[in-house]
Formats: C-alpha cells, structure tokens, sequence
C-alpha cells in the first residue's frame, strides 16, 4: 500500500539495490535510482504497435472475453 491513489501520469517503480556495507554511507552513483534497460520494453514502438501488443496481452490474460 502506497498510502494515496496514483495520479494519472504516475507509477510506482520498485528496484532492488545491493545494501552497503558500512553504517552511514551514501548510495554511490552507480546504484542510484536507475531503471534497468529491459524497463523500456516499448521504445521505439508508435502507438498503434503498442496498441496491438496490448490487445494480444489481454487476449492471453483472458480479459478480454465477454461473459454475458
């Protein structure tokens, strides 16, 4: 539980960081909030490409299907 909604636009990102030894420490700059490169699965892709992906993903989640 974040604590408040999400606003459109934000998201949460949750990254694992190794822990540093020694107590007061800072984060060194290589281990900063850095998204991993698979995190931009879409670069490069136009809407409508991203578009179809998504209509294939909840075909396969099967939400999709229309249970009357």
């Amino acid at each position: 539980m974040i604590g408040a909604p999400l606003q459109p636009g934000q998201q949460v990102i949750v990254q694992v960081v190794e822990k540093e030894s020694g107590g007061n420490e800072t984060p060194s700059e290589a281990s900063e909030a850095r998204l991993p490169d698979w995190f931009n699965i879409y670069e490069g892709l136009s809407d409508e490409e991203i578009d179809r992906l998504d209509v294939a993903i909840q075909q396969r989640l099967d939400l999709t299907r229309n249970y009357e």
